[in-house]
């Protein structure tokens, strides 16, 4: 039996993965949305939280660095409607390599 304060794993399509690093090249969009309920005054919240996986730097750092930069670059900066958060996943196998400072400082 499940723990009712323990989500339920979504069912549907999952996340595509490579059996090498650096071999996705394809923007992935996900949306996940929830329905909280707030049991002091029975009122319920929409949840939505957009996900977007870029392809990693073993991709952007090979034959299409510049426009895959400039993609990610466009993406991050100029949209329609500015992001919340953005978050760099660092392999900590490898920790910061050229390419995780070069995005974090540009």
């Amino acid at each position: 039996r499940q723990n009712r304060s323990t989500p339920k794993t979504p069912k549907g399509i999952k996340a595509a993965i490579s059996a090498r690093p650096g071999e996705t090249t394809e923007v992935t969009f996900y949306q996940l949305t929830s329905k909280i309920k707030n049991t002091k005054n029975s009122t319920v919240a929409h949840v939505k939280l957009h996900l977007v996986d870029l392809p990693g730097y073993g991709f952007a750092y090979d034959s299409k660095a510049s426009v895959w930069k400039e993609t990610l670059e466009y993406y991050l900066l100029h949209r329609g409607k500015p992001l919340k958060r953005v978050l760099l996943l660092i392999d900590a196998r490898h920790g910061f390599k050229k390419a995780d400072i070069d995005f974090l400082t540009t």
